[in-house]
């Protein structure tokens, strides 16, 4: 439910957009993975925002003797409204994330034990390490930025957010 209200909200933001004559369309790149971000002005200040983005990838490595694989599957949803409290890029940032985010980890012994710490484990006493990360589904979001997608006088852009995020904007 969380889920398609959110949806509904992100596929409601064209909508207000075309009433509004300011939208802006952009591509980002961030922690999260890569993405494509929707923005509308809805009063002087106040922009309405959202986004779609994700990274899925899988990597290997070895230490201590034990093969780990490491999956990475994110997938994130947001909708988040922007205030700009001067005539600049600077904002704040408030809203909720849909988090289909994960990592997963297993780790496969080269050899006949594990050596973890000071204590050495075999392979029948342990058997394959495993480890999951997963995030709330639902998640409040609240941040400062700059940057402005929406505006007559945008063509192309650059947002930096004060979370570790690049964010490439086309501005129309």
């Amino acid at each position: 439910m969380k889920r398609t209200v959110l949806i509904f909200l992100c596929a409601l933001l064209p909508v207000v957009a075309a009433a509004s004559g300011e939208f802006g369309v952009g591509v980002k790149v961030s922690s999260l993975g890569v993405g494509l971000e929707a923005a509308t002005s809805v009063l002087p200040k106040l922009n309405l925002r959202g986004s779609i983005q994700g990274l899925s990838g899988e990597t290997d490595t070895d230490a201590d003797g034990i093969e780990y694989t490491f999956n990475v599957d994110f997938f994130t949803l947001a909708a988040l409204a922007d205030w700009h409290p001067l005539d600049g890029g600077f904002r704040f940032s408030g809203g909720v994330m849909i988090n289909n985010n994960e990592l997963n980890a297993v780790g496969s012994p080269e050899n006949v034990t594990y050596e973890i710490g000071n204590q050495v484990y075999t392979v029948t006493d342990v058997g394959t390490l495993k480890g999951d990360i997963s995030f709330s589904s639902l998640s409040p979001y609240l941040g400062i930025g700059w940057g402005n997608m929406v505006g007559e006088d945008k063509k192309w852009g650059c947002c930096c957010r004060a979370v570790p995020r690049l964010i490439l904007v086309p501005m129309v």
